[in-house]
């Protein structure tokens, strides 16, 4: 499929990143690796092969994570018929807890994938999954979770396991924001390694058809 410039600014729009008025060239010339479609051409088609599938185990993890994270914090959200209705007919909000203890431990499994990822986007979207805890950090420590230095959020099984129904639901419900701007910023964090796994599989097609038909040339011209 031949890439173009409108593809990849399509894919950035969806991925809420900016788009800058650049060529096509410009867009594979500044990829991640600081590898160009040129030193592909010019012999590097090994180096750039390998530095594909870092980058592109890196992207599915991140897709992953993030996939999870919004599944996990977008079921606190729904709009009849929650978790927290459900424990209230049956008297019972382990089935809460255990939902809330899974979306905390891949809200620290993003956290700390981000936090290991270089670039601007990945620096904003640790800070905003960050800043969705600090704006409910009150709330949280209520039922026993609190943020570390790293940003990681740490249970207080005691507490939590004996926190109110309600203020569980304050805290993770649609009444309030956190599971809301979560599930917002783990979606946007999906949509880019997914636009970004796109961008690296159509560059690697083209730098190797363009490195495959470099060695006919030659082959043809030595007969």
């Amino acid at each position: 499929m031949r890439v173009t410039t409108q593809m990849l600014n399509e894919s950035a729009r969806k991925a809420g990143l900016p788009i800058h008025d650049k060529s096509l060239l410009n867009y594979i010339n500044q990829g991640n690796s600081g590898n160009s479609l040129m030193e592909a051409v010019s012999g590097n088609n090994s180096q750039n092969s390998g530095t594909s599938k870092i980058q592109k185990n890196s992207f599915e993890k991140m897709e992953k994570l993030a996939g999870g994270l919004y599944q996990k914090a977008s079921l606190f959200l729904a709009k009849e018929n929650t978790v927290f209705d459900k424990a209230r007919e049956t008297g019972d909000h382990k089935e809460v807890l255990d939902n809330i203890r899974d979306m905390v431990e891949a809200y620290n499994d993003t956290v700390g994938a981000l936090s290991k990822e270089t670039g601007a986007i990945n620096r904003l979207y640790l800070e905003s999954l960050k800043s969705a805890a600090t704006e409910n950090s009150s709330l949280l420590k209520n039922v026993g979770i609190t943020a570390s230095k790293d940003g990681k959020l740490v249970i207080d099984e005691e507490k939590f396991k004996n926190a109110d129904l309600d203020d569980l639901e304050k805290a993770f419900g649609k009444s309030g924001t956190f599971s809301s701007k979560t599930a917002f910023v783990a979606g946007r964090i999906e949509d880019n390694a997914a636009a970004n796994l796109e961008s690296i599989s159509n560059q690697y097609t083209s730098a190797g058809n363009t490195y495959t038909a470099a060695l006919l040339n030659k082959f043809d011209h030595k007969g």
